[in-house]
């Protein structure tokens, strides 16, 4: 520490209360304290306890106290003497320990500088130090890292040599952080005091619990209180206490608020161990596979011919129900109602073109005269607008006694042209048998 540091920590008290003091009062209070010894006095800025010799429940430990002179004290739980003094480089304000006092142990103390400073046992000064970006608002340790909440409203994680694991960004400003028991079912979680009167529990980085205040939580602990062993105990800023219980059966499930693929989706499968059969397979396919590469295109080269060939010969025989040329564009459709003998055959033109109308056409009926008869076998068309559905009905009777089906095809015929515009293939149903009673 520097000699003007330390004579302003001597004096700082006796300052204070000068420069508050008139001019008489102030002389009568140098004449009365300038004999005084000088008494170095500081503030104690962070507490928290150390394990002495054993690490059980309930076990003796040292207490350790961090002090605005930048010192840290770990005392001695019987005699209350110092068993071991170190110097911080800047002043401590949240502190943190693990291990053993008469093993190994180590202290972590997060200081006003923006630095985080970690000791071990014999060094009393710190072995490792890192930043981790901003100012502190809480430190405590999970398992073998440190989780700091810090004042751009962000939860992270480091280790004790400043290796950055993860961070959570929270919602609002923090204002305090502590740790659930380890002895719950919530092992290793971090509880986070926000400023909107939120207390957030993060298991790991991901969120299990929200709990919502009437007013800002200033500090919390969970423990055993009376017969329970989950117990949170908060005080929020107007003085109020709360406890809550947790429940000896309850679960608590991870999940991450960022948007992401679901977390079944890291789970590794079962992939089933190679067999012969497939090793066969695999050797097969790189000896040969120029020649099942070509066999292949030779194979859908073929099937890309002969539908070429289908849609060619449907074309040039009017098979499709749809069909553009010959002047215009027309499509046909059929709906047959009916359980038989005597079926009601629907039959609707439309003409697709935008624009051109089509004139003089007609609609002609083929079918099996030994099993249907029908009673128009063409249908006069005079004029198609275009946009427009025309519905022909033309009655079906089925001579059949079995109740046996055939097809009948419907064509659309232009007057002076043989060929067909359009075919439509109309499969009929099974006619039910007449029953006479």
């Amino acid at each position: 520490m520097p000699l003007s540091d330390f004579v302003i920590s001597i004096l700082v008290m006796f300052i204070f209360r000068l420069l508050n003091l008139s001019l008489e009062d102030a002389l009568s209070f140098v004449s009365v304290f300038k004999h005084s010894p000088l008494k170095r006095e500081t503030v104690v800025t962070a507490l928290t306890t150390l394990h002495k010799d054993r690490s059980e429940p309930g076990a003796v430990s040292c207490l350790l106290a961090a002090t605005e002179n930048r010192d840290i004290f770990v005392f001695d739980p019987q005699a209350f003497t110092i068993l071991v003094k170190m110097s911080s480089p800047a002043i401590p304000v949240f502190i943190c320990a693990s291990g053993l006092c008469d093993v190994q142990y180590t202290i972590t103390v997060a200081c006003r500088d923006a630095f985080i400073y970690t000791y071990k046992k014999g060094n009393t000064e710190p072995k490792h130090h890192f930043a981790p970006g901003s100012q502190a608002c809480g430190l405590v340790r999970v398992g073998k890292n440190l989780v700091i909440g810090l004042a751009n409203k962000t939860l992270v994680c480091y280790t004790p040599r400043g290796k950055h694991l993860w961070s959570v960004g929270l919602p609002d400003l923090i204002a305090t952080v502590a740790i659930m028991d380890p002895q719950s079912k919530m092992s290793q979680a971090v509880m986070v005091s926000l400023k909107n009167s939120e207390v957030r529990i993060y298991k790991n980085k991901y969120l299990v619990n929200t709990i919502k205040a009437d007013d800002v939580v200033v500090g919390l602990t969970f423990g055993q209180f009376g017969r329970e062993d989950g117990v949170l105990a908060m005080v929020t800023q107007t003085g109020c206490l709360i406890i809550k219980i947790l429940k000896r059966i309850v679960t608590f499930e991870e999940k991450e608020l960022i948007p992401g693929p679901p977390q079944a989706q890291s789970t590794k499968l079962n992939v089933p161990k190679k067999t012969k059969l497939f090793a066969s397979s695999t050797m097969r396919e790189r000896e040969m596979g120029t020649s099942m590469h070509q066999l292949f295109q030779k194979d859908l080269f073929s099937l890309r011919l002969d539908t070429s060939r289908s849609y060619v010969k449907s074309l040039a025989t009017s098979m499709a129900p749809m069909v553009t040329g010959h002047g215009g564009s027309y499509k046909i459709s059929a709906q047959v109602q009916g359980i038989g003998p005597l079926f009601n055959l629907t039959v609707a033109v439309e003409n697709l073109s935008q624009k051109q109308v089509a004139m003089n056409l007609c609609l002609v009926f083929q079918w099996d005269e030994s099993l249907y008869c029908l009673d128009k076998k063409i249908i006069q068309i005079p004029m198609l607008i275009p946009s427009i559905q025309y519905k022909y009905k033309n009655n079906v009777e089925c001579l059949d006694d079995n109740g046996q089906s055939d097809i009948i095809k419907v064509y659309l015929h232009s007057h002076g042209n043989p060929v067909p515009l359009v075919t439509a293939n109309i499969n009929m149903p099974i006619s039910e048998s007449v029953v006479f009673v």
